[in-house]
């Protein structure tokens, strides 16, 4: 039975097409290589229990029922159709029908990346926890000069706040912020589902991997800062971004005056995520890290993926980023130092990952020049 099983698989992937099966072992590997370059130096420094592998798995759990409680809806429509055409043998039409449309193929496509996603944001998640400790946070003020010095000596959340003066502004600066992990999810969602357009779902899910592995892990733990918020804990001097501090609490504080469930989220999750950095917790959306940004990438990342899709589309994303770069100044998450190195290294990332994309779609050695 056992020998019958495994046969029974290998048939089943044989069956995939080649591109598939050459980019879920591409994925796999990216994502491997990554746990075990981030297990090891973590092992190195006596902190290998810290490495969480299974921090997002309810978000994957949670993906995986809508995809369930959607293919069971999927079959009683097969199921109803059959049934009104009296089909003469409804169960095997439905069964016909289900694995023309779906079948396993399809649904390896989905869950596999899906799986490999959740594992390697989990180990991110977990590193970047810890390599603080690892690299302490030193250079934060010489991104604060550099910051002062492209910006002609004026700090930028002044220019920033000068735009934006009043706390209901600030509440939807806030509130764009905020919306960014959702945002998120749903654009991984849209591409894994992708399965018509493979060029674009696998430009995509490889920049994602790449840019958080890239720019989020290797650059951040080289270039080791905290970001003005932390500024006066992580360096002493708490002068510099304490007038930002301040106008941010002032804001939220009138805010609670006259509306008490209208809140500034970024205040509440800066002191979460100090709190647990003191502590030393591994808990997802943990961890402190602020040149480059990674909340600007992903935005631009956005940007790239839906160029492809549509200029109006490519519009939308595109001011959304422009917002996510205001808000992170604005908020005191970043310098915005951080957003512009962030902007051209996902850019790099993308064309590099279109490159393997096209490599992976068409075989070696074969290439086009238009992948859309």
């Amino acid at each position: 039975m056992r020998k019958y099983s495994w046969h029974n698989i290998r048939l089943r992937l044989h069956r995939l097409n080649g591109h598939q099966l050459r980019f879920s072992l591409t994925f796999l590997l990216i994502v491997a290589f990554y746990t075990c370059v981030v297990y090891m130096t973590a092992a190195v420094n006596d902190l290998g229990d810290t490495i969480k592998l299974g921090l997002y798995s309810p978000l994957a759990n949670l993906f995986l029922l809508i995809l369930v409680v959607a293919l069971n809806l999927y079959v009683i429509y097969l199921s109803l159709r059959a049934l009104l055409r009296r089909e003469e043998r409804p169960l095997l039409s439905v069964i016909r029908q289900f694995r023309h449309s779906v079948g396993f193929r399809r649904i390896f496509e989905v869950v596999f990346p899906l799986i490999l996603i959740s594992l390697f944001n989990s180990v991110f998640t977990s590193f970047k926890a810890i390599y603080s400790h690892i690299n302490p946070f030193y250079l934060d003020p010489y991104f604060a000069k550099i910051d002062r010095l492209i910006h002609g000596g004026i700090e930028p959340w002044q220019l920033t706040h000068s735009l934006i003066t009043t706390p209901t502004g600030m509440l939807v600066v806030d509130a764009f912020y905020t919306v960014w992990l959702l945002v998120m999810w749903g654009f991984m969602g849209w591409h894994l589902l992708r399965l018509n357009q493979p060029m674009e779902r696998y430009q995509f899910l490889l920049s994602y991997v790449l840019c958080w592995s890239f720019i989020g892990t290797l650059a951040a733990y080289a270039l080791s800062s905290a970001g003005p918020c932390y500024y006066g804990l992580v360096t002493g001097n708490d002068g510099l971004y304490a007038p930002l501090m301040e106008q941010l609490q002032l804001q939220k504080e009138a805010l609670l005056a006259h509306h008490d469930w209208r809140d500034i989220s970024a205040l509440n999750a800066q002191e979460y995520l100090w709190n647990s950095h003191l502590a030393g917790v591994v808990a997802p959306g943990g961890g402190i890290s602020a040149m480059p940004s990674m909340h600007v990438s992903m935005a631009v990342l956005f940007t790239l993926s839906a160029w492809k899709k549509s200029r109006v589309f490519a519009a939308i994303t595109g001011g959304y980023a422009l917002m996510i770069l205001f808000g992170s100044v604005h908020l005191g998450w970043h310098y915005a130092i951080d957003g512009y190195v962030a902007i051209p290294a996902t850019v790099l990332i993308w064309f590099v990952s279109g490159w393997m994309a096209r490599r992976i779609v068409l075989g070696k050695g074969r290439w086009i020049e238009d992948v859309s």
